[in-house]
């Protein structure tokens, strides 16, 4: 992934790694650790760090009522990052109650404590899932077969990269461009959106949906077309 990549070229000591200028992008929890540790002022380049509350609110805004959350972890410092940061994001939610439902991922759960005298608790799970059998939005661009979420595109990832690129090359100093979060655009997968039953009044006024097929995207074009061949 974009996360492992860095740690690992940083972690190698490799005296290039000190001495030629490095781009990084789509990295969702940057180990600024490592950086400050091996004192890498040559590398700079754009973050995607998850909103996890505004994923929230867009499954409640295409879904409705929502009872449970599970969230999906995995044993790397990327994964475990994400889910100490998804904890503290989703605190903030009125009657969130986390729960820990996985044997393998090791994080701090002081709080995840099931209070059944809660009334309308929204229970938060932390588990690791072989097959997506519910409803999956994402807080990064992982691929799809899931209904879509709040990305930040590849395009747009490279777009970042290569205008930074662009400015240490016409003299601009490493040190002198901060590390920043790119901006995120909803973006879904039709072929989700038909399977969980989601009209597209429903999703944000600036989505993008892959896979549309060319008769849904055109309608009114191929309306005009049907009646003006008819005519």
């Amino acid at each position: 992934t974009y996360d492992e990549a860095i740690y690992s070229l940083l972690d190698t000591e490799h005296e290039l790694t000190h001495s030629t200028p490095i781009v990084f992008t789509g990295v969702r929890y940057l180990n600024y650790e490592l950086l400050g540790k091996h004192n890498h002022k040559n590398v700079t380049g754009t973050t995607n760090h998850p909103d996890f509350v505004k994923c929230y609110r867009l499954a409640q805004q295409l879904l409705g009522k929502i009872d449970e959350i599970q969230i999906i972890g995995e044993e790397s410092y990327a994964g475990k990052s994400a889910i100490e940061d998804a904890k503290k994001q989703l605190k903030k939610i009125p009657n969130a109650v986390f729960r820990e439902n996985s044997s393998n991922i090791e994080v701090n759960a002081k709080d995840d404590v099931i209070d059944s005298t809660k009334k309308d608790s929204l229970y938060i799970v932390i588990k690791n899932i072989d097959k997506l059998t519910a409803p999956f939005l994402m807080v990064s661009n992982e691929g799809f077969e899931t209904i879509g979420g709040y990305i930040t595109r590849g395009y747009d990832n490279g777009y970042a990269a290569g205008t930074i690129a662009s400015h240490i090359l016409t003299g601009t100093s490493v040190s002198s461009i901060p590390i920043q979060n790119s901006k995120q655009k909803p973006v879904f997968d039709w072929v989700q959106l038909k399977r969980w039953n989601i009209p597209l009044e429903k999703l944000p006024a600036d989505s993008e949906v892959l896979n549309m097929p060319l008769t849904v995207r055109y309608k009114e074009l191929f309306i005009f077309i049907i009646v003006f061949s008819c005519i």
